[in-house]
């Protein structure tokens, strides 16, 4: 109950403008939850996170690699894009990032 109190928590200080104040509490999200304050708070700017630490082991891999094609340095993006795409064909995000990169 605790992890999903601070879940909520960080996201209600995300709606209010406080970023810093929703790290803080993002920080102290564990269990089941632990994937989604990892990526809302990396979303936030967190400069601590590795998101390739997450490509392969998290319960929410398709918003990794999402994030590692929009993070992508120019060089990068068509290869991530195509990563995407052969490991998410039937993704809604595949479609967005498609639309985003035409």
């Amino acid at each position: 109950m605790k992890n999903y109190i601070n879940i909520v928590a960080g996201e209600e200080f995300v709606v209010i403008g406080d970023n810093v104040e929703a790290l803080k509490i993002l920080q102290n999200v564990g269990g089941d939850f632990k994937d989604m304050a990892l990526g809302l708070a990396y979303d936030l700017g967190d400069k601590n996170i590795n998101p390739s630490l997450y490509l392969e082991t998290s319960s929410m891999q398709p918003l990794w690699y999402y994030r590692l094609v929009l993070n992508s340095k120019p060089e990068d993006k068509a290869k991530n894009l195509a990563l995407f795409k052969s490991k998410y064909p039937d993704s809604k995000l595949l479609t967005l990032l498609e639309n985003w990169n035409e």
